[in-house]
C-alpha cells in the first residue's frame, strides 16, 4: 500500500454513511482489491467478485460474498436475491469485485442494493464491459480512479522492497513498471 494513505482515507470516508456505494476504477495491477481490504480491515467486509471465465454464471459475485445464502436465494429474481442479500449483511460492507465481469443478474442486483446497503465495487479500467458497468452505476455513488505510483512513490516502495537493488535497477523496474504496484513486485522479484 506504499503511497495509497490517501486513496485508504478517501475510500474510508467516503463509505462512511450507511448505503453509500463507490466504484473503484484502475487498470489490472494497480492495486484495487488491496485498497478496499485495506481501508476496511477492521469492518465486516463480505467480499465477492466476478470471473473473465465465468460471466454466464449467474449471481456468481454474490455467491462468493454469501456462501452460506441458500440456493433458493439464486434462483429466485432481481427482487427478491436483493432482499436476502441486504438481510444476510447486516451491517457488513459488501465488495463487488471485477464487477465488469457480472453477470446480468448480479447487475440487477447490485443495482438494486445501492443505497440500501453500503457497498464498494472494483472495475478494471480497459476491459471492454467496463465502460457499460460503469455508465450504469455511476448515478448511485462515487467514483474512486486509482492509478499507478508515480515515479518517486515507485522507487521510494522499491528501496524497501528491494534494498539491495542498484539505484540502475530500481529506476529500470520504475520505467518498465509504469508504476502498477503488481508489475513493481514482480520485477523487483525477476
Amino acid at each position: 500500500l506504499h503511497g495509497r494513505d490517501t486513496a485508504v482515507s478517501t475510500l474510508r470516508s467516503s463509505l462512511a454513511s450507511p448505503g453509500a456505494f463507490v466504484v473503484v476504477v484502475g487498470e489490472a495491477g494497480v492495486g484495487k482489491t488491496t485498497l478496499v481490504r485495506a481501508a476496511f480491515a477492521d469492518a465486516p467486509l463480505r467480499e465477492g467478485g466476478g470471473l473473465s471465465t465465468l460471466t454466464w454464471a449467474s449471481y456468481l459475485p454474490l455467491r462468493r460474498a454469501l456462501p452460506d445464502l441458500t440456493d433458493d436465494v439464486w434462483s429466485g429474481d432481481a427482487d427478491y436475491a436483493a432482499d436476502r442479500v441486504e438481510e444476510a449483511l447486516a451491517d457488513a460492507i459488501l465488495f463487488v469485485d471485477d464487477l465488469q465481469w457480472a453477470d446480468v443478474s448480479t447487475l440487477d442486483v447490485v443495482e438494486r442494493l445501492a443505497g440500501r446497503v453500503s457497498m464498494v465495487t472494483g472495475v478494471r479500467r480497459g476491459d471492454p464491459a467496463a465502460a457499460s458497468v460503469l455508465e450504469r452505476f455511476e448515478p448511485f455513488g462515487r467514483r474512486q480512479d486509482l492509478e499507478p505510483l508515480d515515479r518517486a512513490e515507485t522507487l521510494a516502495w522499491l528501496s524497501e522492497l528491494a534494498p539491495g537493488m542498484s539505484v540502475e535497477q530500481a529506476e529500470l523496474v520504475a520505467d518498465r513498471s509504469g508504476g502498477n504496484p503488481l508489475l513493481v513486485t514482480e520485477l523487483a522479484d525477476a
